[in-house]
């Protein structure tokens, strides 16, 4: 798997741009200065770190790895995955969504949408396919009761 596919690097990335946008090039800032943006941001990044301890502690209680190396053995599907099948992307998305309002920067926020872009439509849909080829009817039965996101 090269560098560019690992989910973790590229909202990262995306998010890294958008600072250098921001700051570099493109100074938009659309929330009120002071408590509002830092009041928004502070609880998108906490509930994103929420999110992703929740859905790593999911993973661990059943022995599986969130290292994308590490081949899947079984589908969990309670904890943090019974609300969504992807919350670990949810935190990925809302804790760049909650660095862009920190930063009151609207290519940083713009950044979240690229990644949730990029998680949804690359990312997500390679991985579905893996799964149903190894997991198959659980796969197929918790994919039916469990959405993408939320």
């Amino acid at each position: 798997m090269s560098v560019m596919r690992l989910p973790p690097v590229m909202p990262a990335m995306f998010a890294l741009v958008g600072v250098v946008v921001h700051y570099a090039l493109w100074r938009y800032e659309v929330l009120p200065s002071g408590i509002v943006q830092y009041a928004v941001g502070v609880a998108l990044i906490m509930l994103a770190v929420g999110l992703f301890v929740w859905a790593r502690w999911s993973f661990r209680r059943h022995g599986e790895s969130l290292a994308v190396h590490v081949r899947t053995r079984r589908i969990v599907q309670d904890g943090a995955y019974a609300w969504g099948r992807n919350p670990v992307y949810l935190s990925f998305v809302l804790g760049i969504l909650g660095l862009g309002c920190l930063l009151n920067a609207v290519a940083v926020m713009l950044a979240a949408v690229l990644a949730f872009g990029w998680l949804n439509w690359y990312v997500i849909p390679r991985e579905e396919s893996y799964l149903r080829a190894k997991l198959g009817t659980e796969y197929g039965e918790y994919t039916g009761r469990t959405r993408r996101w939320v």
